[in-house]
């Protein structure tokens, strides 16, 4: 029975870890990138705002091998993201280049 019980809740706590492996959070608390895709030359994600706020830019941000800044992309084609909503969205990047990154993103 102990057996039973702790595979149960082995499951249910791994689960909910595997469930926010494509969440990225962003430097505005309720403000995060779902679904990230690199294909091709495109970089694609869903913006997800549960702020007050509009977004008004959103930008990713490359950094190389040891963490520092090596390059940082906008979103130039997209409008702002109203409060308490979400978006498609996709930013020109080469996907070879990037290795490690974030998301940040500009409120009003």
């Amino acid at each position: 029975m102990i057996k039973i019980i702790f595979i149960l809740l082995t499951l249910l706590f791994t689960s909910g870890i595997f469930a926010e492996v494509d969440k990225y959070e962003t430097n505005v608390p309720d403000v995060y990138i779902k679904n990230f895709q690199c294909t091709n030359e495109n970089v694609t994600f869903n913006l997800v705002n549960k702020t007050d706020k509009y977004v008004l830019n959103v930008y990713l941000n490359i950094f190389d091998g040891t963490g520092d800044p090596i390059d940082k992309l906008e979103n130039k084609y997209a409008e702002s993201i109203a409060p308490q909503s979400g978006k498609s969205m996709w930013i020109p990047a080469s996907c070879k280049k990037i290795k490690k990154f974030g998301f940040s993103v500009r409120t009003n």
